[in-house]
């Protein structure tokens, strides 16, 4: 059973750790299962299609039939139909490409358990390699969602990255992104509760978004629980937004400028000396507005 709490978790409440790469699969199934161990109902392969109110609350309708529900929480992605079809705002959108790529090295090597990142490869994107279980997941994105050339930035990145070592790219994946351009007037409406990317709560330098899913979800149940969607709103507005807020003022310094400016201002020795600080912050040790104190001290 779940109780509302007066605290209210943020980023920064979040423990030091380093960073770890998961199979998504295997992190959505135990997701599942806490769900259903703590008494969710869990239906497979029922795909939500729109919702409409009525006088009880909710009528869902899924390709397996329609659902009663008296509060939702919208949470089915960027492209959330269901949101839509409620009167929500639709976010801007950008894309992204995902595949596998087996690697050769040894275990004993330094690159075996290196992310690797293209920050220049793209205007407004990057390239990336996590290490994981003997391969890397690699992957590409762009906050344009008609870049039809990223395809060929993936293949090349890894064909010139030396510990992919020209590997051949499968399980090749695409989807689409919100792109967090500022706070919306409002996140909840009538009983309906927009979390993760359905909110457009991704972050807009690096595209991450489970952490932001988590938190909002965290806060949307405490609120359905308390005082409903005013609550929902005060917990965003203090303990999320302001990470976002900040996320987004930084990442718009970068993304003006042209990719061949950005790799002459990151191959600077200032550049390369603050670097460490972008790691903090992937790992969750920094934030954004402590990225931003730092990055002024010099």
């Amino acid at each position: 059973e779940m109780t509302a709490s007066a605290s209210l978790p943020s980023l920064a409440d979040l423990p030091n750790a380093s960073a770890y790469v998961v199979d998504r699969a295997c992190f959505d199934h135990l997701l599942v299962q806490q769900a259903v161990a703590a008494g969710a109902r869990f239906e497979e392969g029922c795909r939500c299609t729109s919702a409409e109110r009525n006088r009880q609350g909710f009528e869902v309708r899924t390709r397996a039939g329609s659902i009663s529900a008296k509060q939702l929480c919208l949470c089915d992605g960027a492209r959330s139909t269901v949101a839509e079809s409620l009167g929500f705002d639709r976010n801007p959108l950008g894309f992204c490409l995902e595949g596998i790529v087996p690697t050769s090295l040894p275990e004993a090597s330094d690159g075996i358990n290196r992310a690797v990142f293209h920050l220049t490869c793209l205007q407004e994107g990057y390239a990336w390699a996590f290490p994981r279980n003997g391969e890397f997941a690699v992957g590409v994105g762009s906050a344009h969602p008609r870049d039809t050339g990223l395809k060929a930035k993936l293949q090349t990145f890894v064909a010139t990255t030396p510990e992919l070592a020209g590997g051949e790219i499968t399980d090749l994946q695409g989807g689409m992104l919100p792109d967090f351009q500022g706070p919306r007037a409002f996140y909840a409406m009538k009983g309906a509760y927009l979390a993760g990317d359905a909110a457009g709560f991704v972050d807009p330098l690096t595209g991450e978004g489970i952490c932001y899913a988590i938190l909002s979800g965290q806060h949307a149940a405490r609120a359905i629980l308390g005082r409903g969607e005013g609550e929902y709103e005060e917990r965003l507005q203090q303990a999320l937004l302001p990470e976002l807020i900040h996320a987004h003022r930084y990442s718009r310094r970068i993304r003006v400028l042209p990719a061949w400016l950005q790799g002459l201002v990151l191959s600077l020795p200032r550049a390369r000396r603050q670097s460490v600080l972008l790691v903090d912050l992937l790992c969750g040790r920094r934030t954004y507005r402590e990225l931003s104190t730092s990055l002024a001290k010099g």
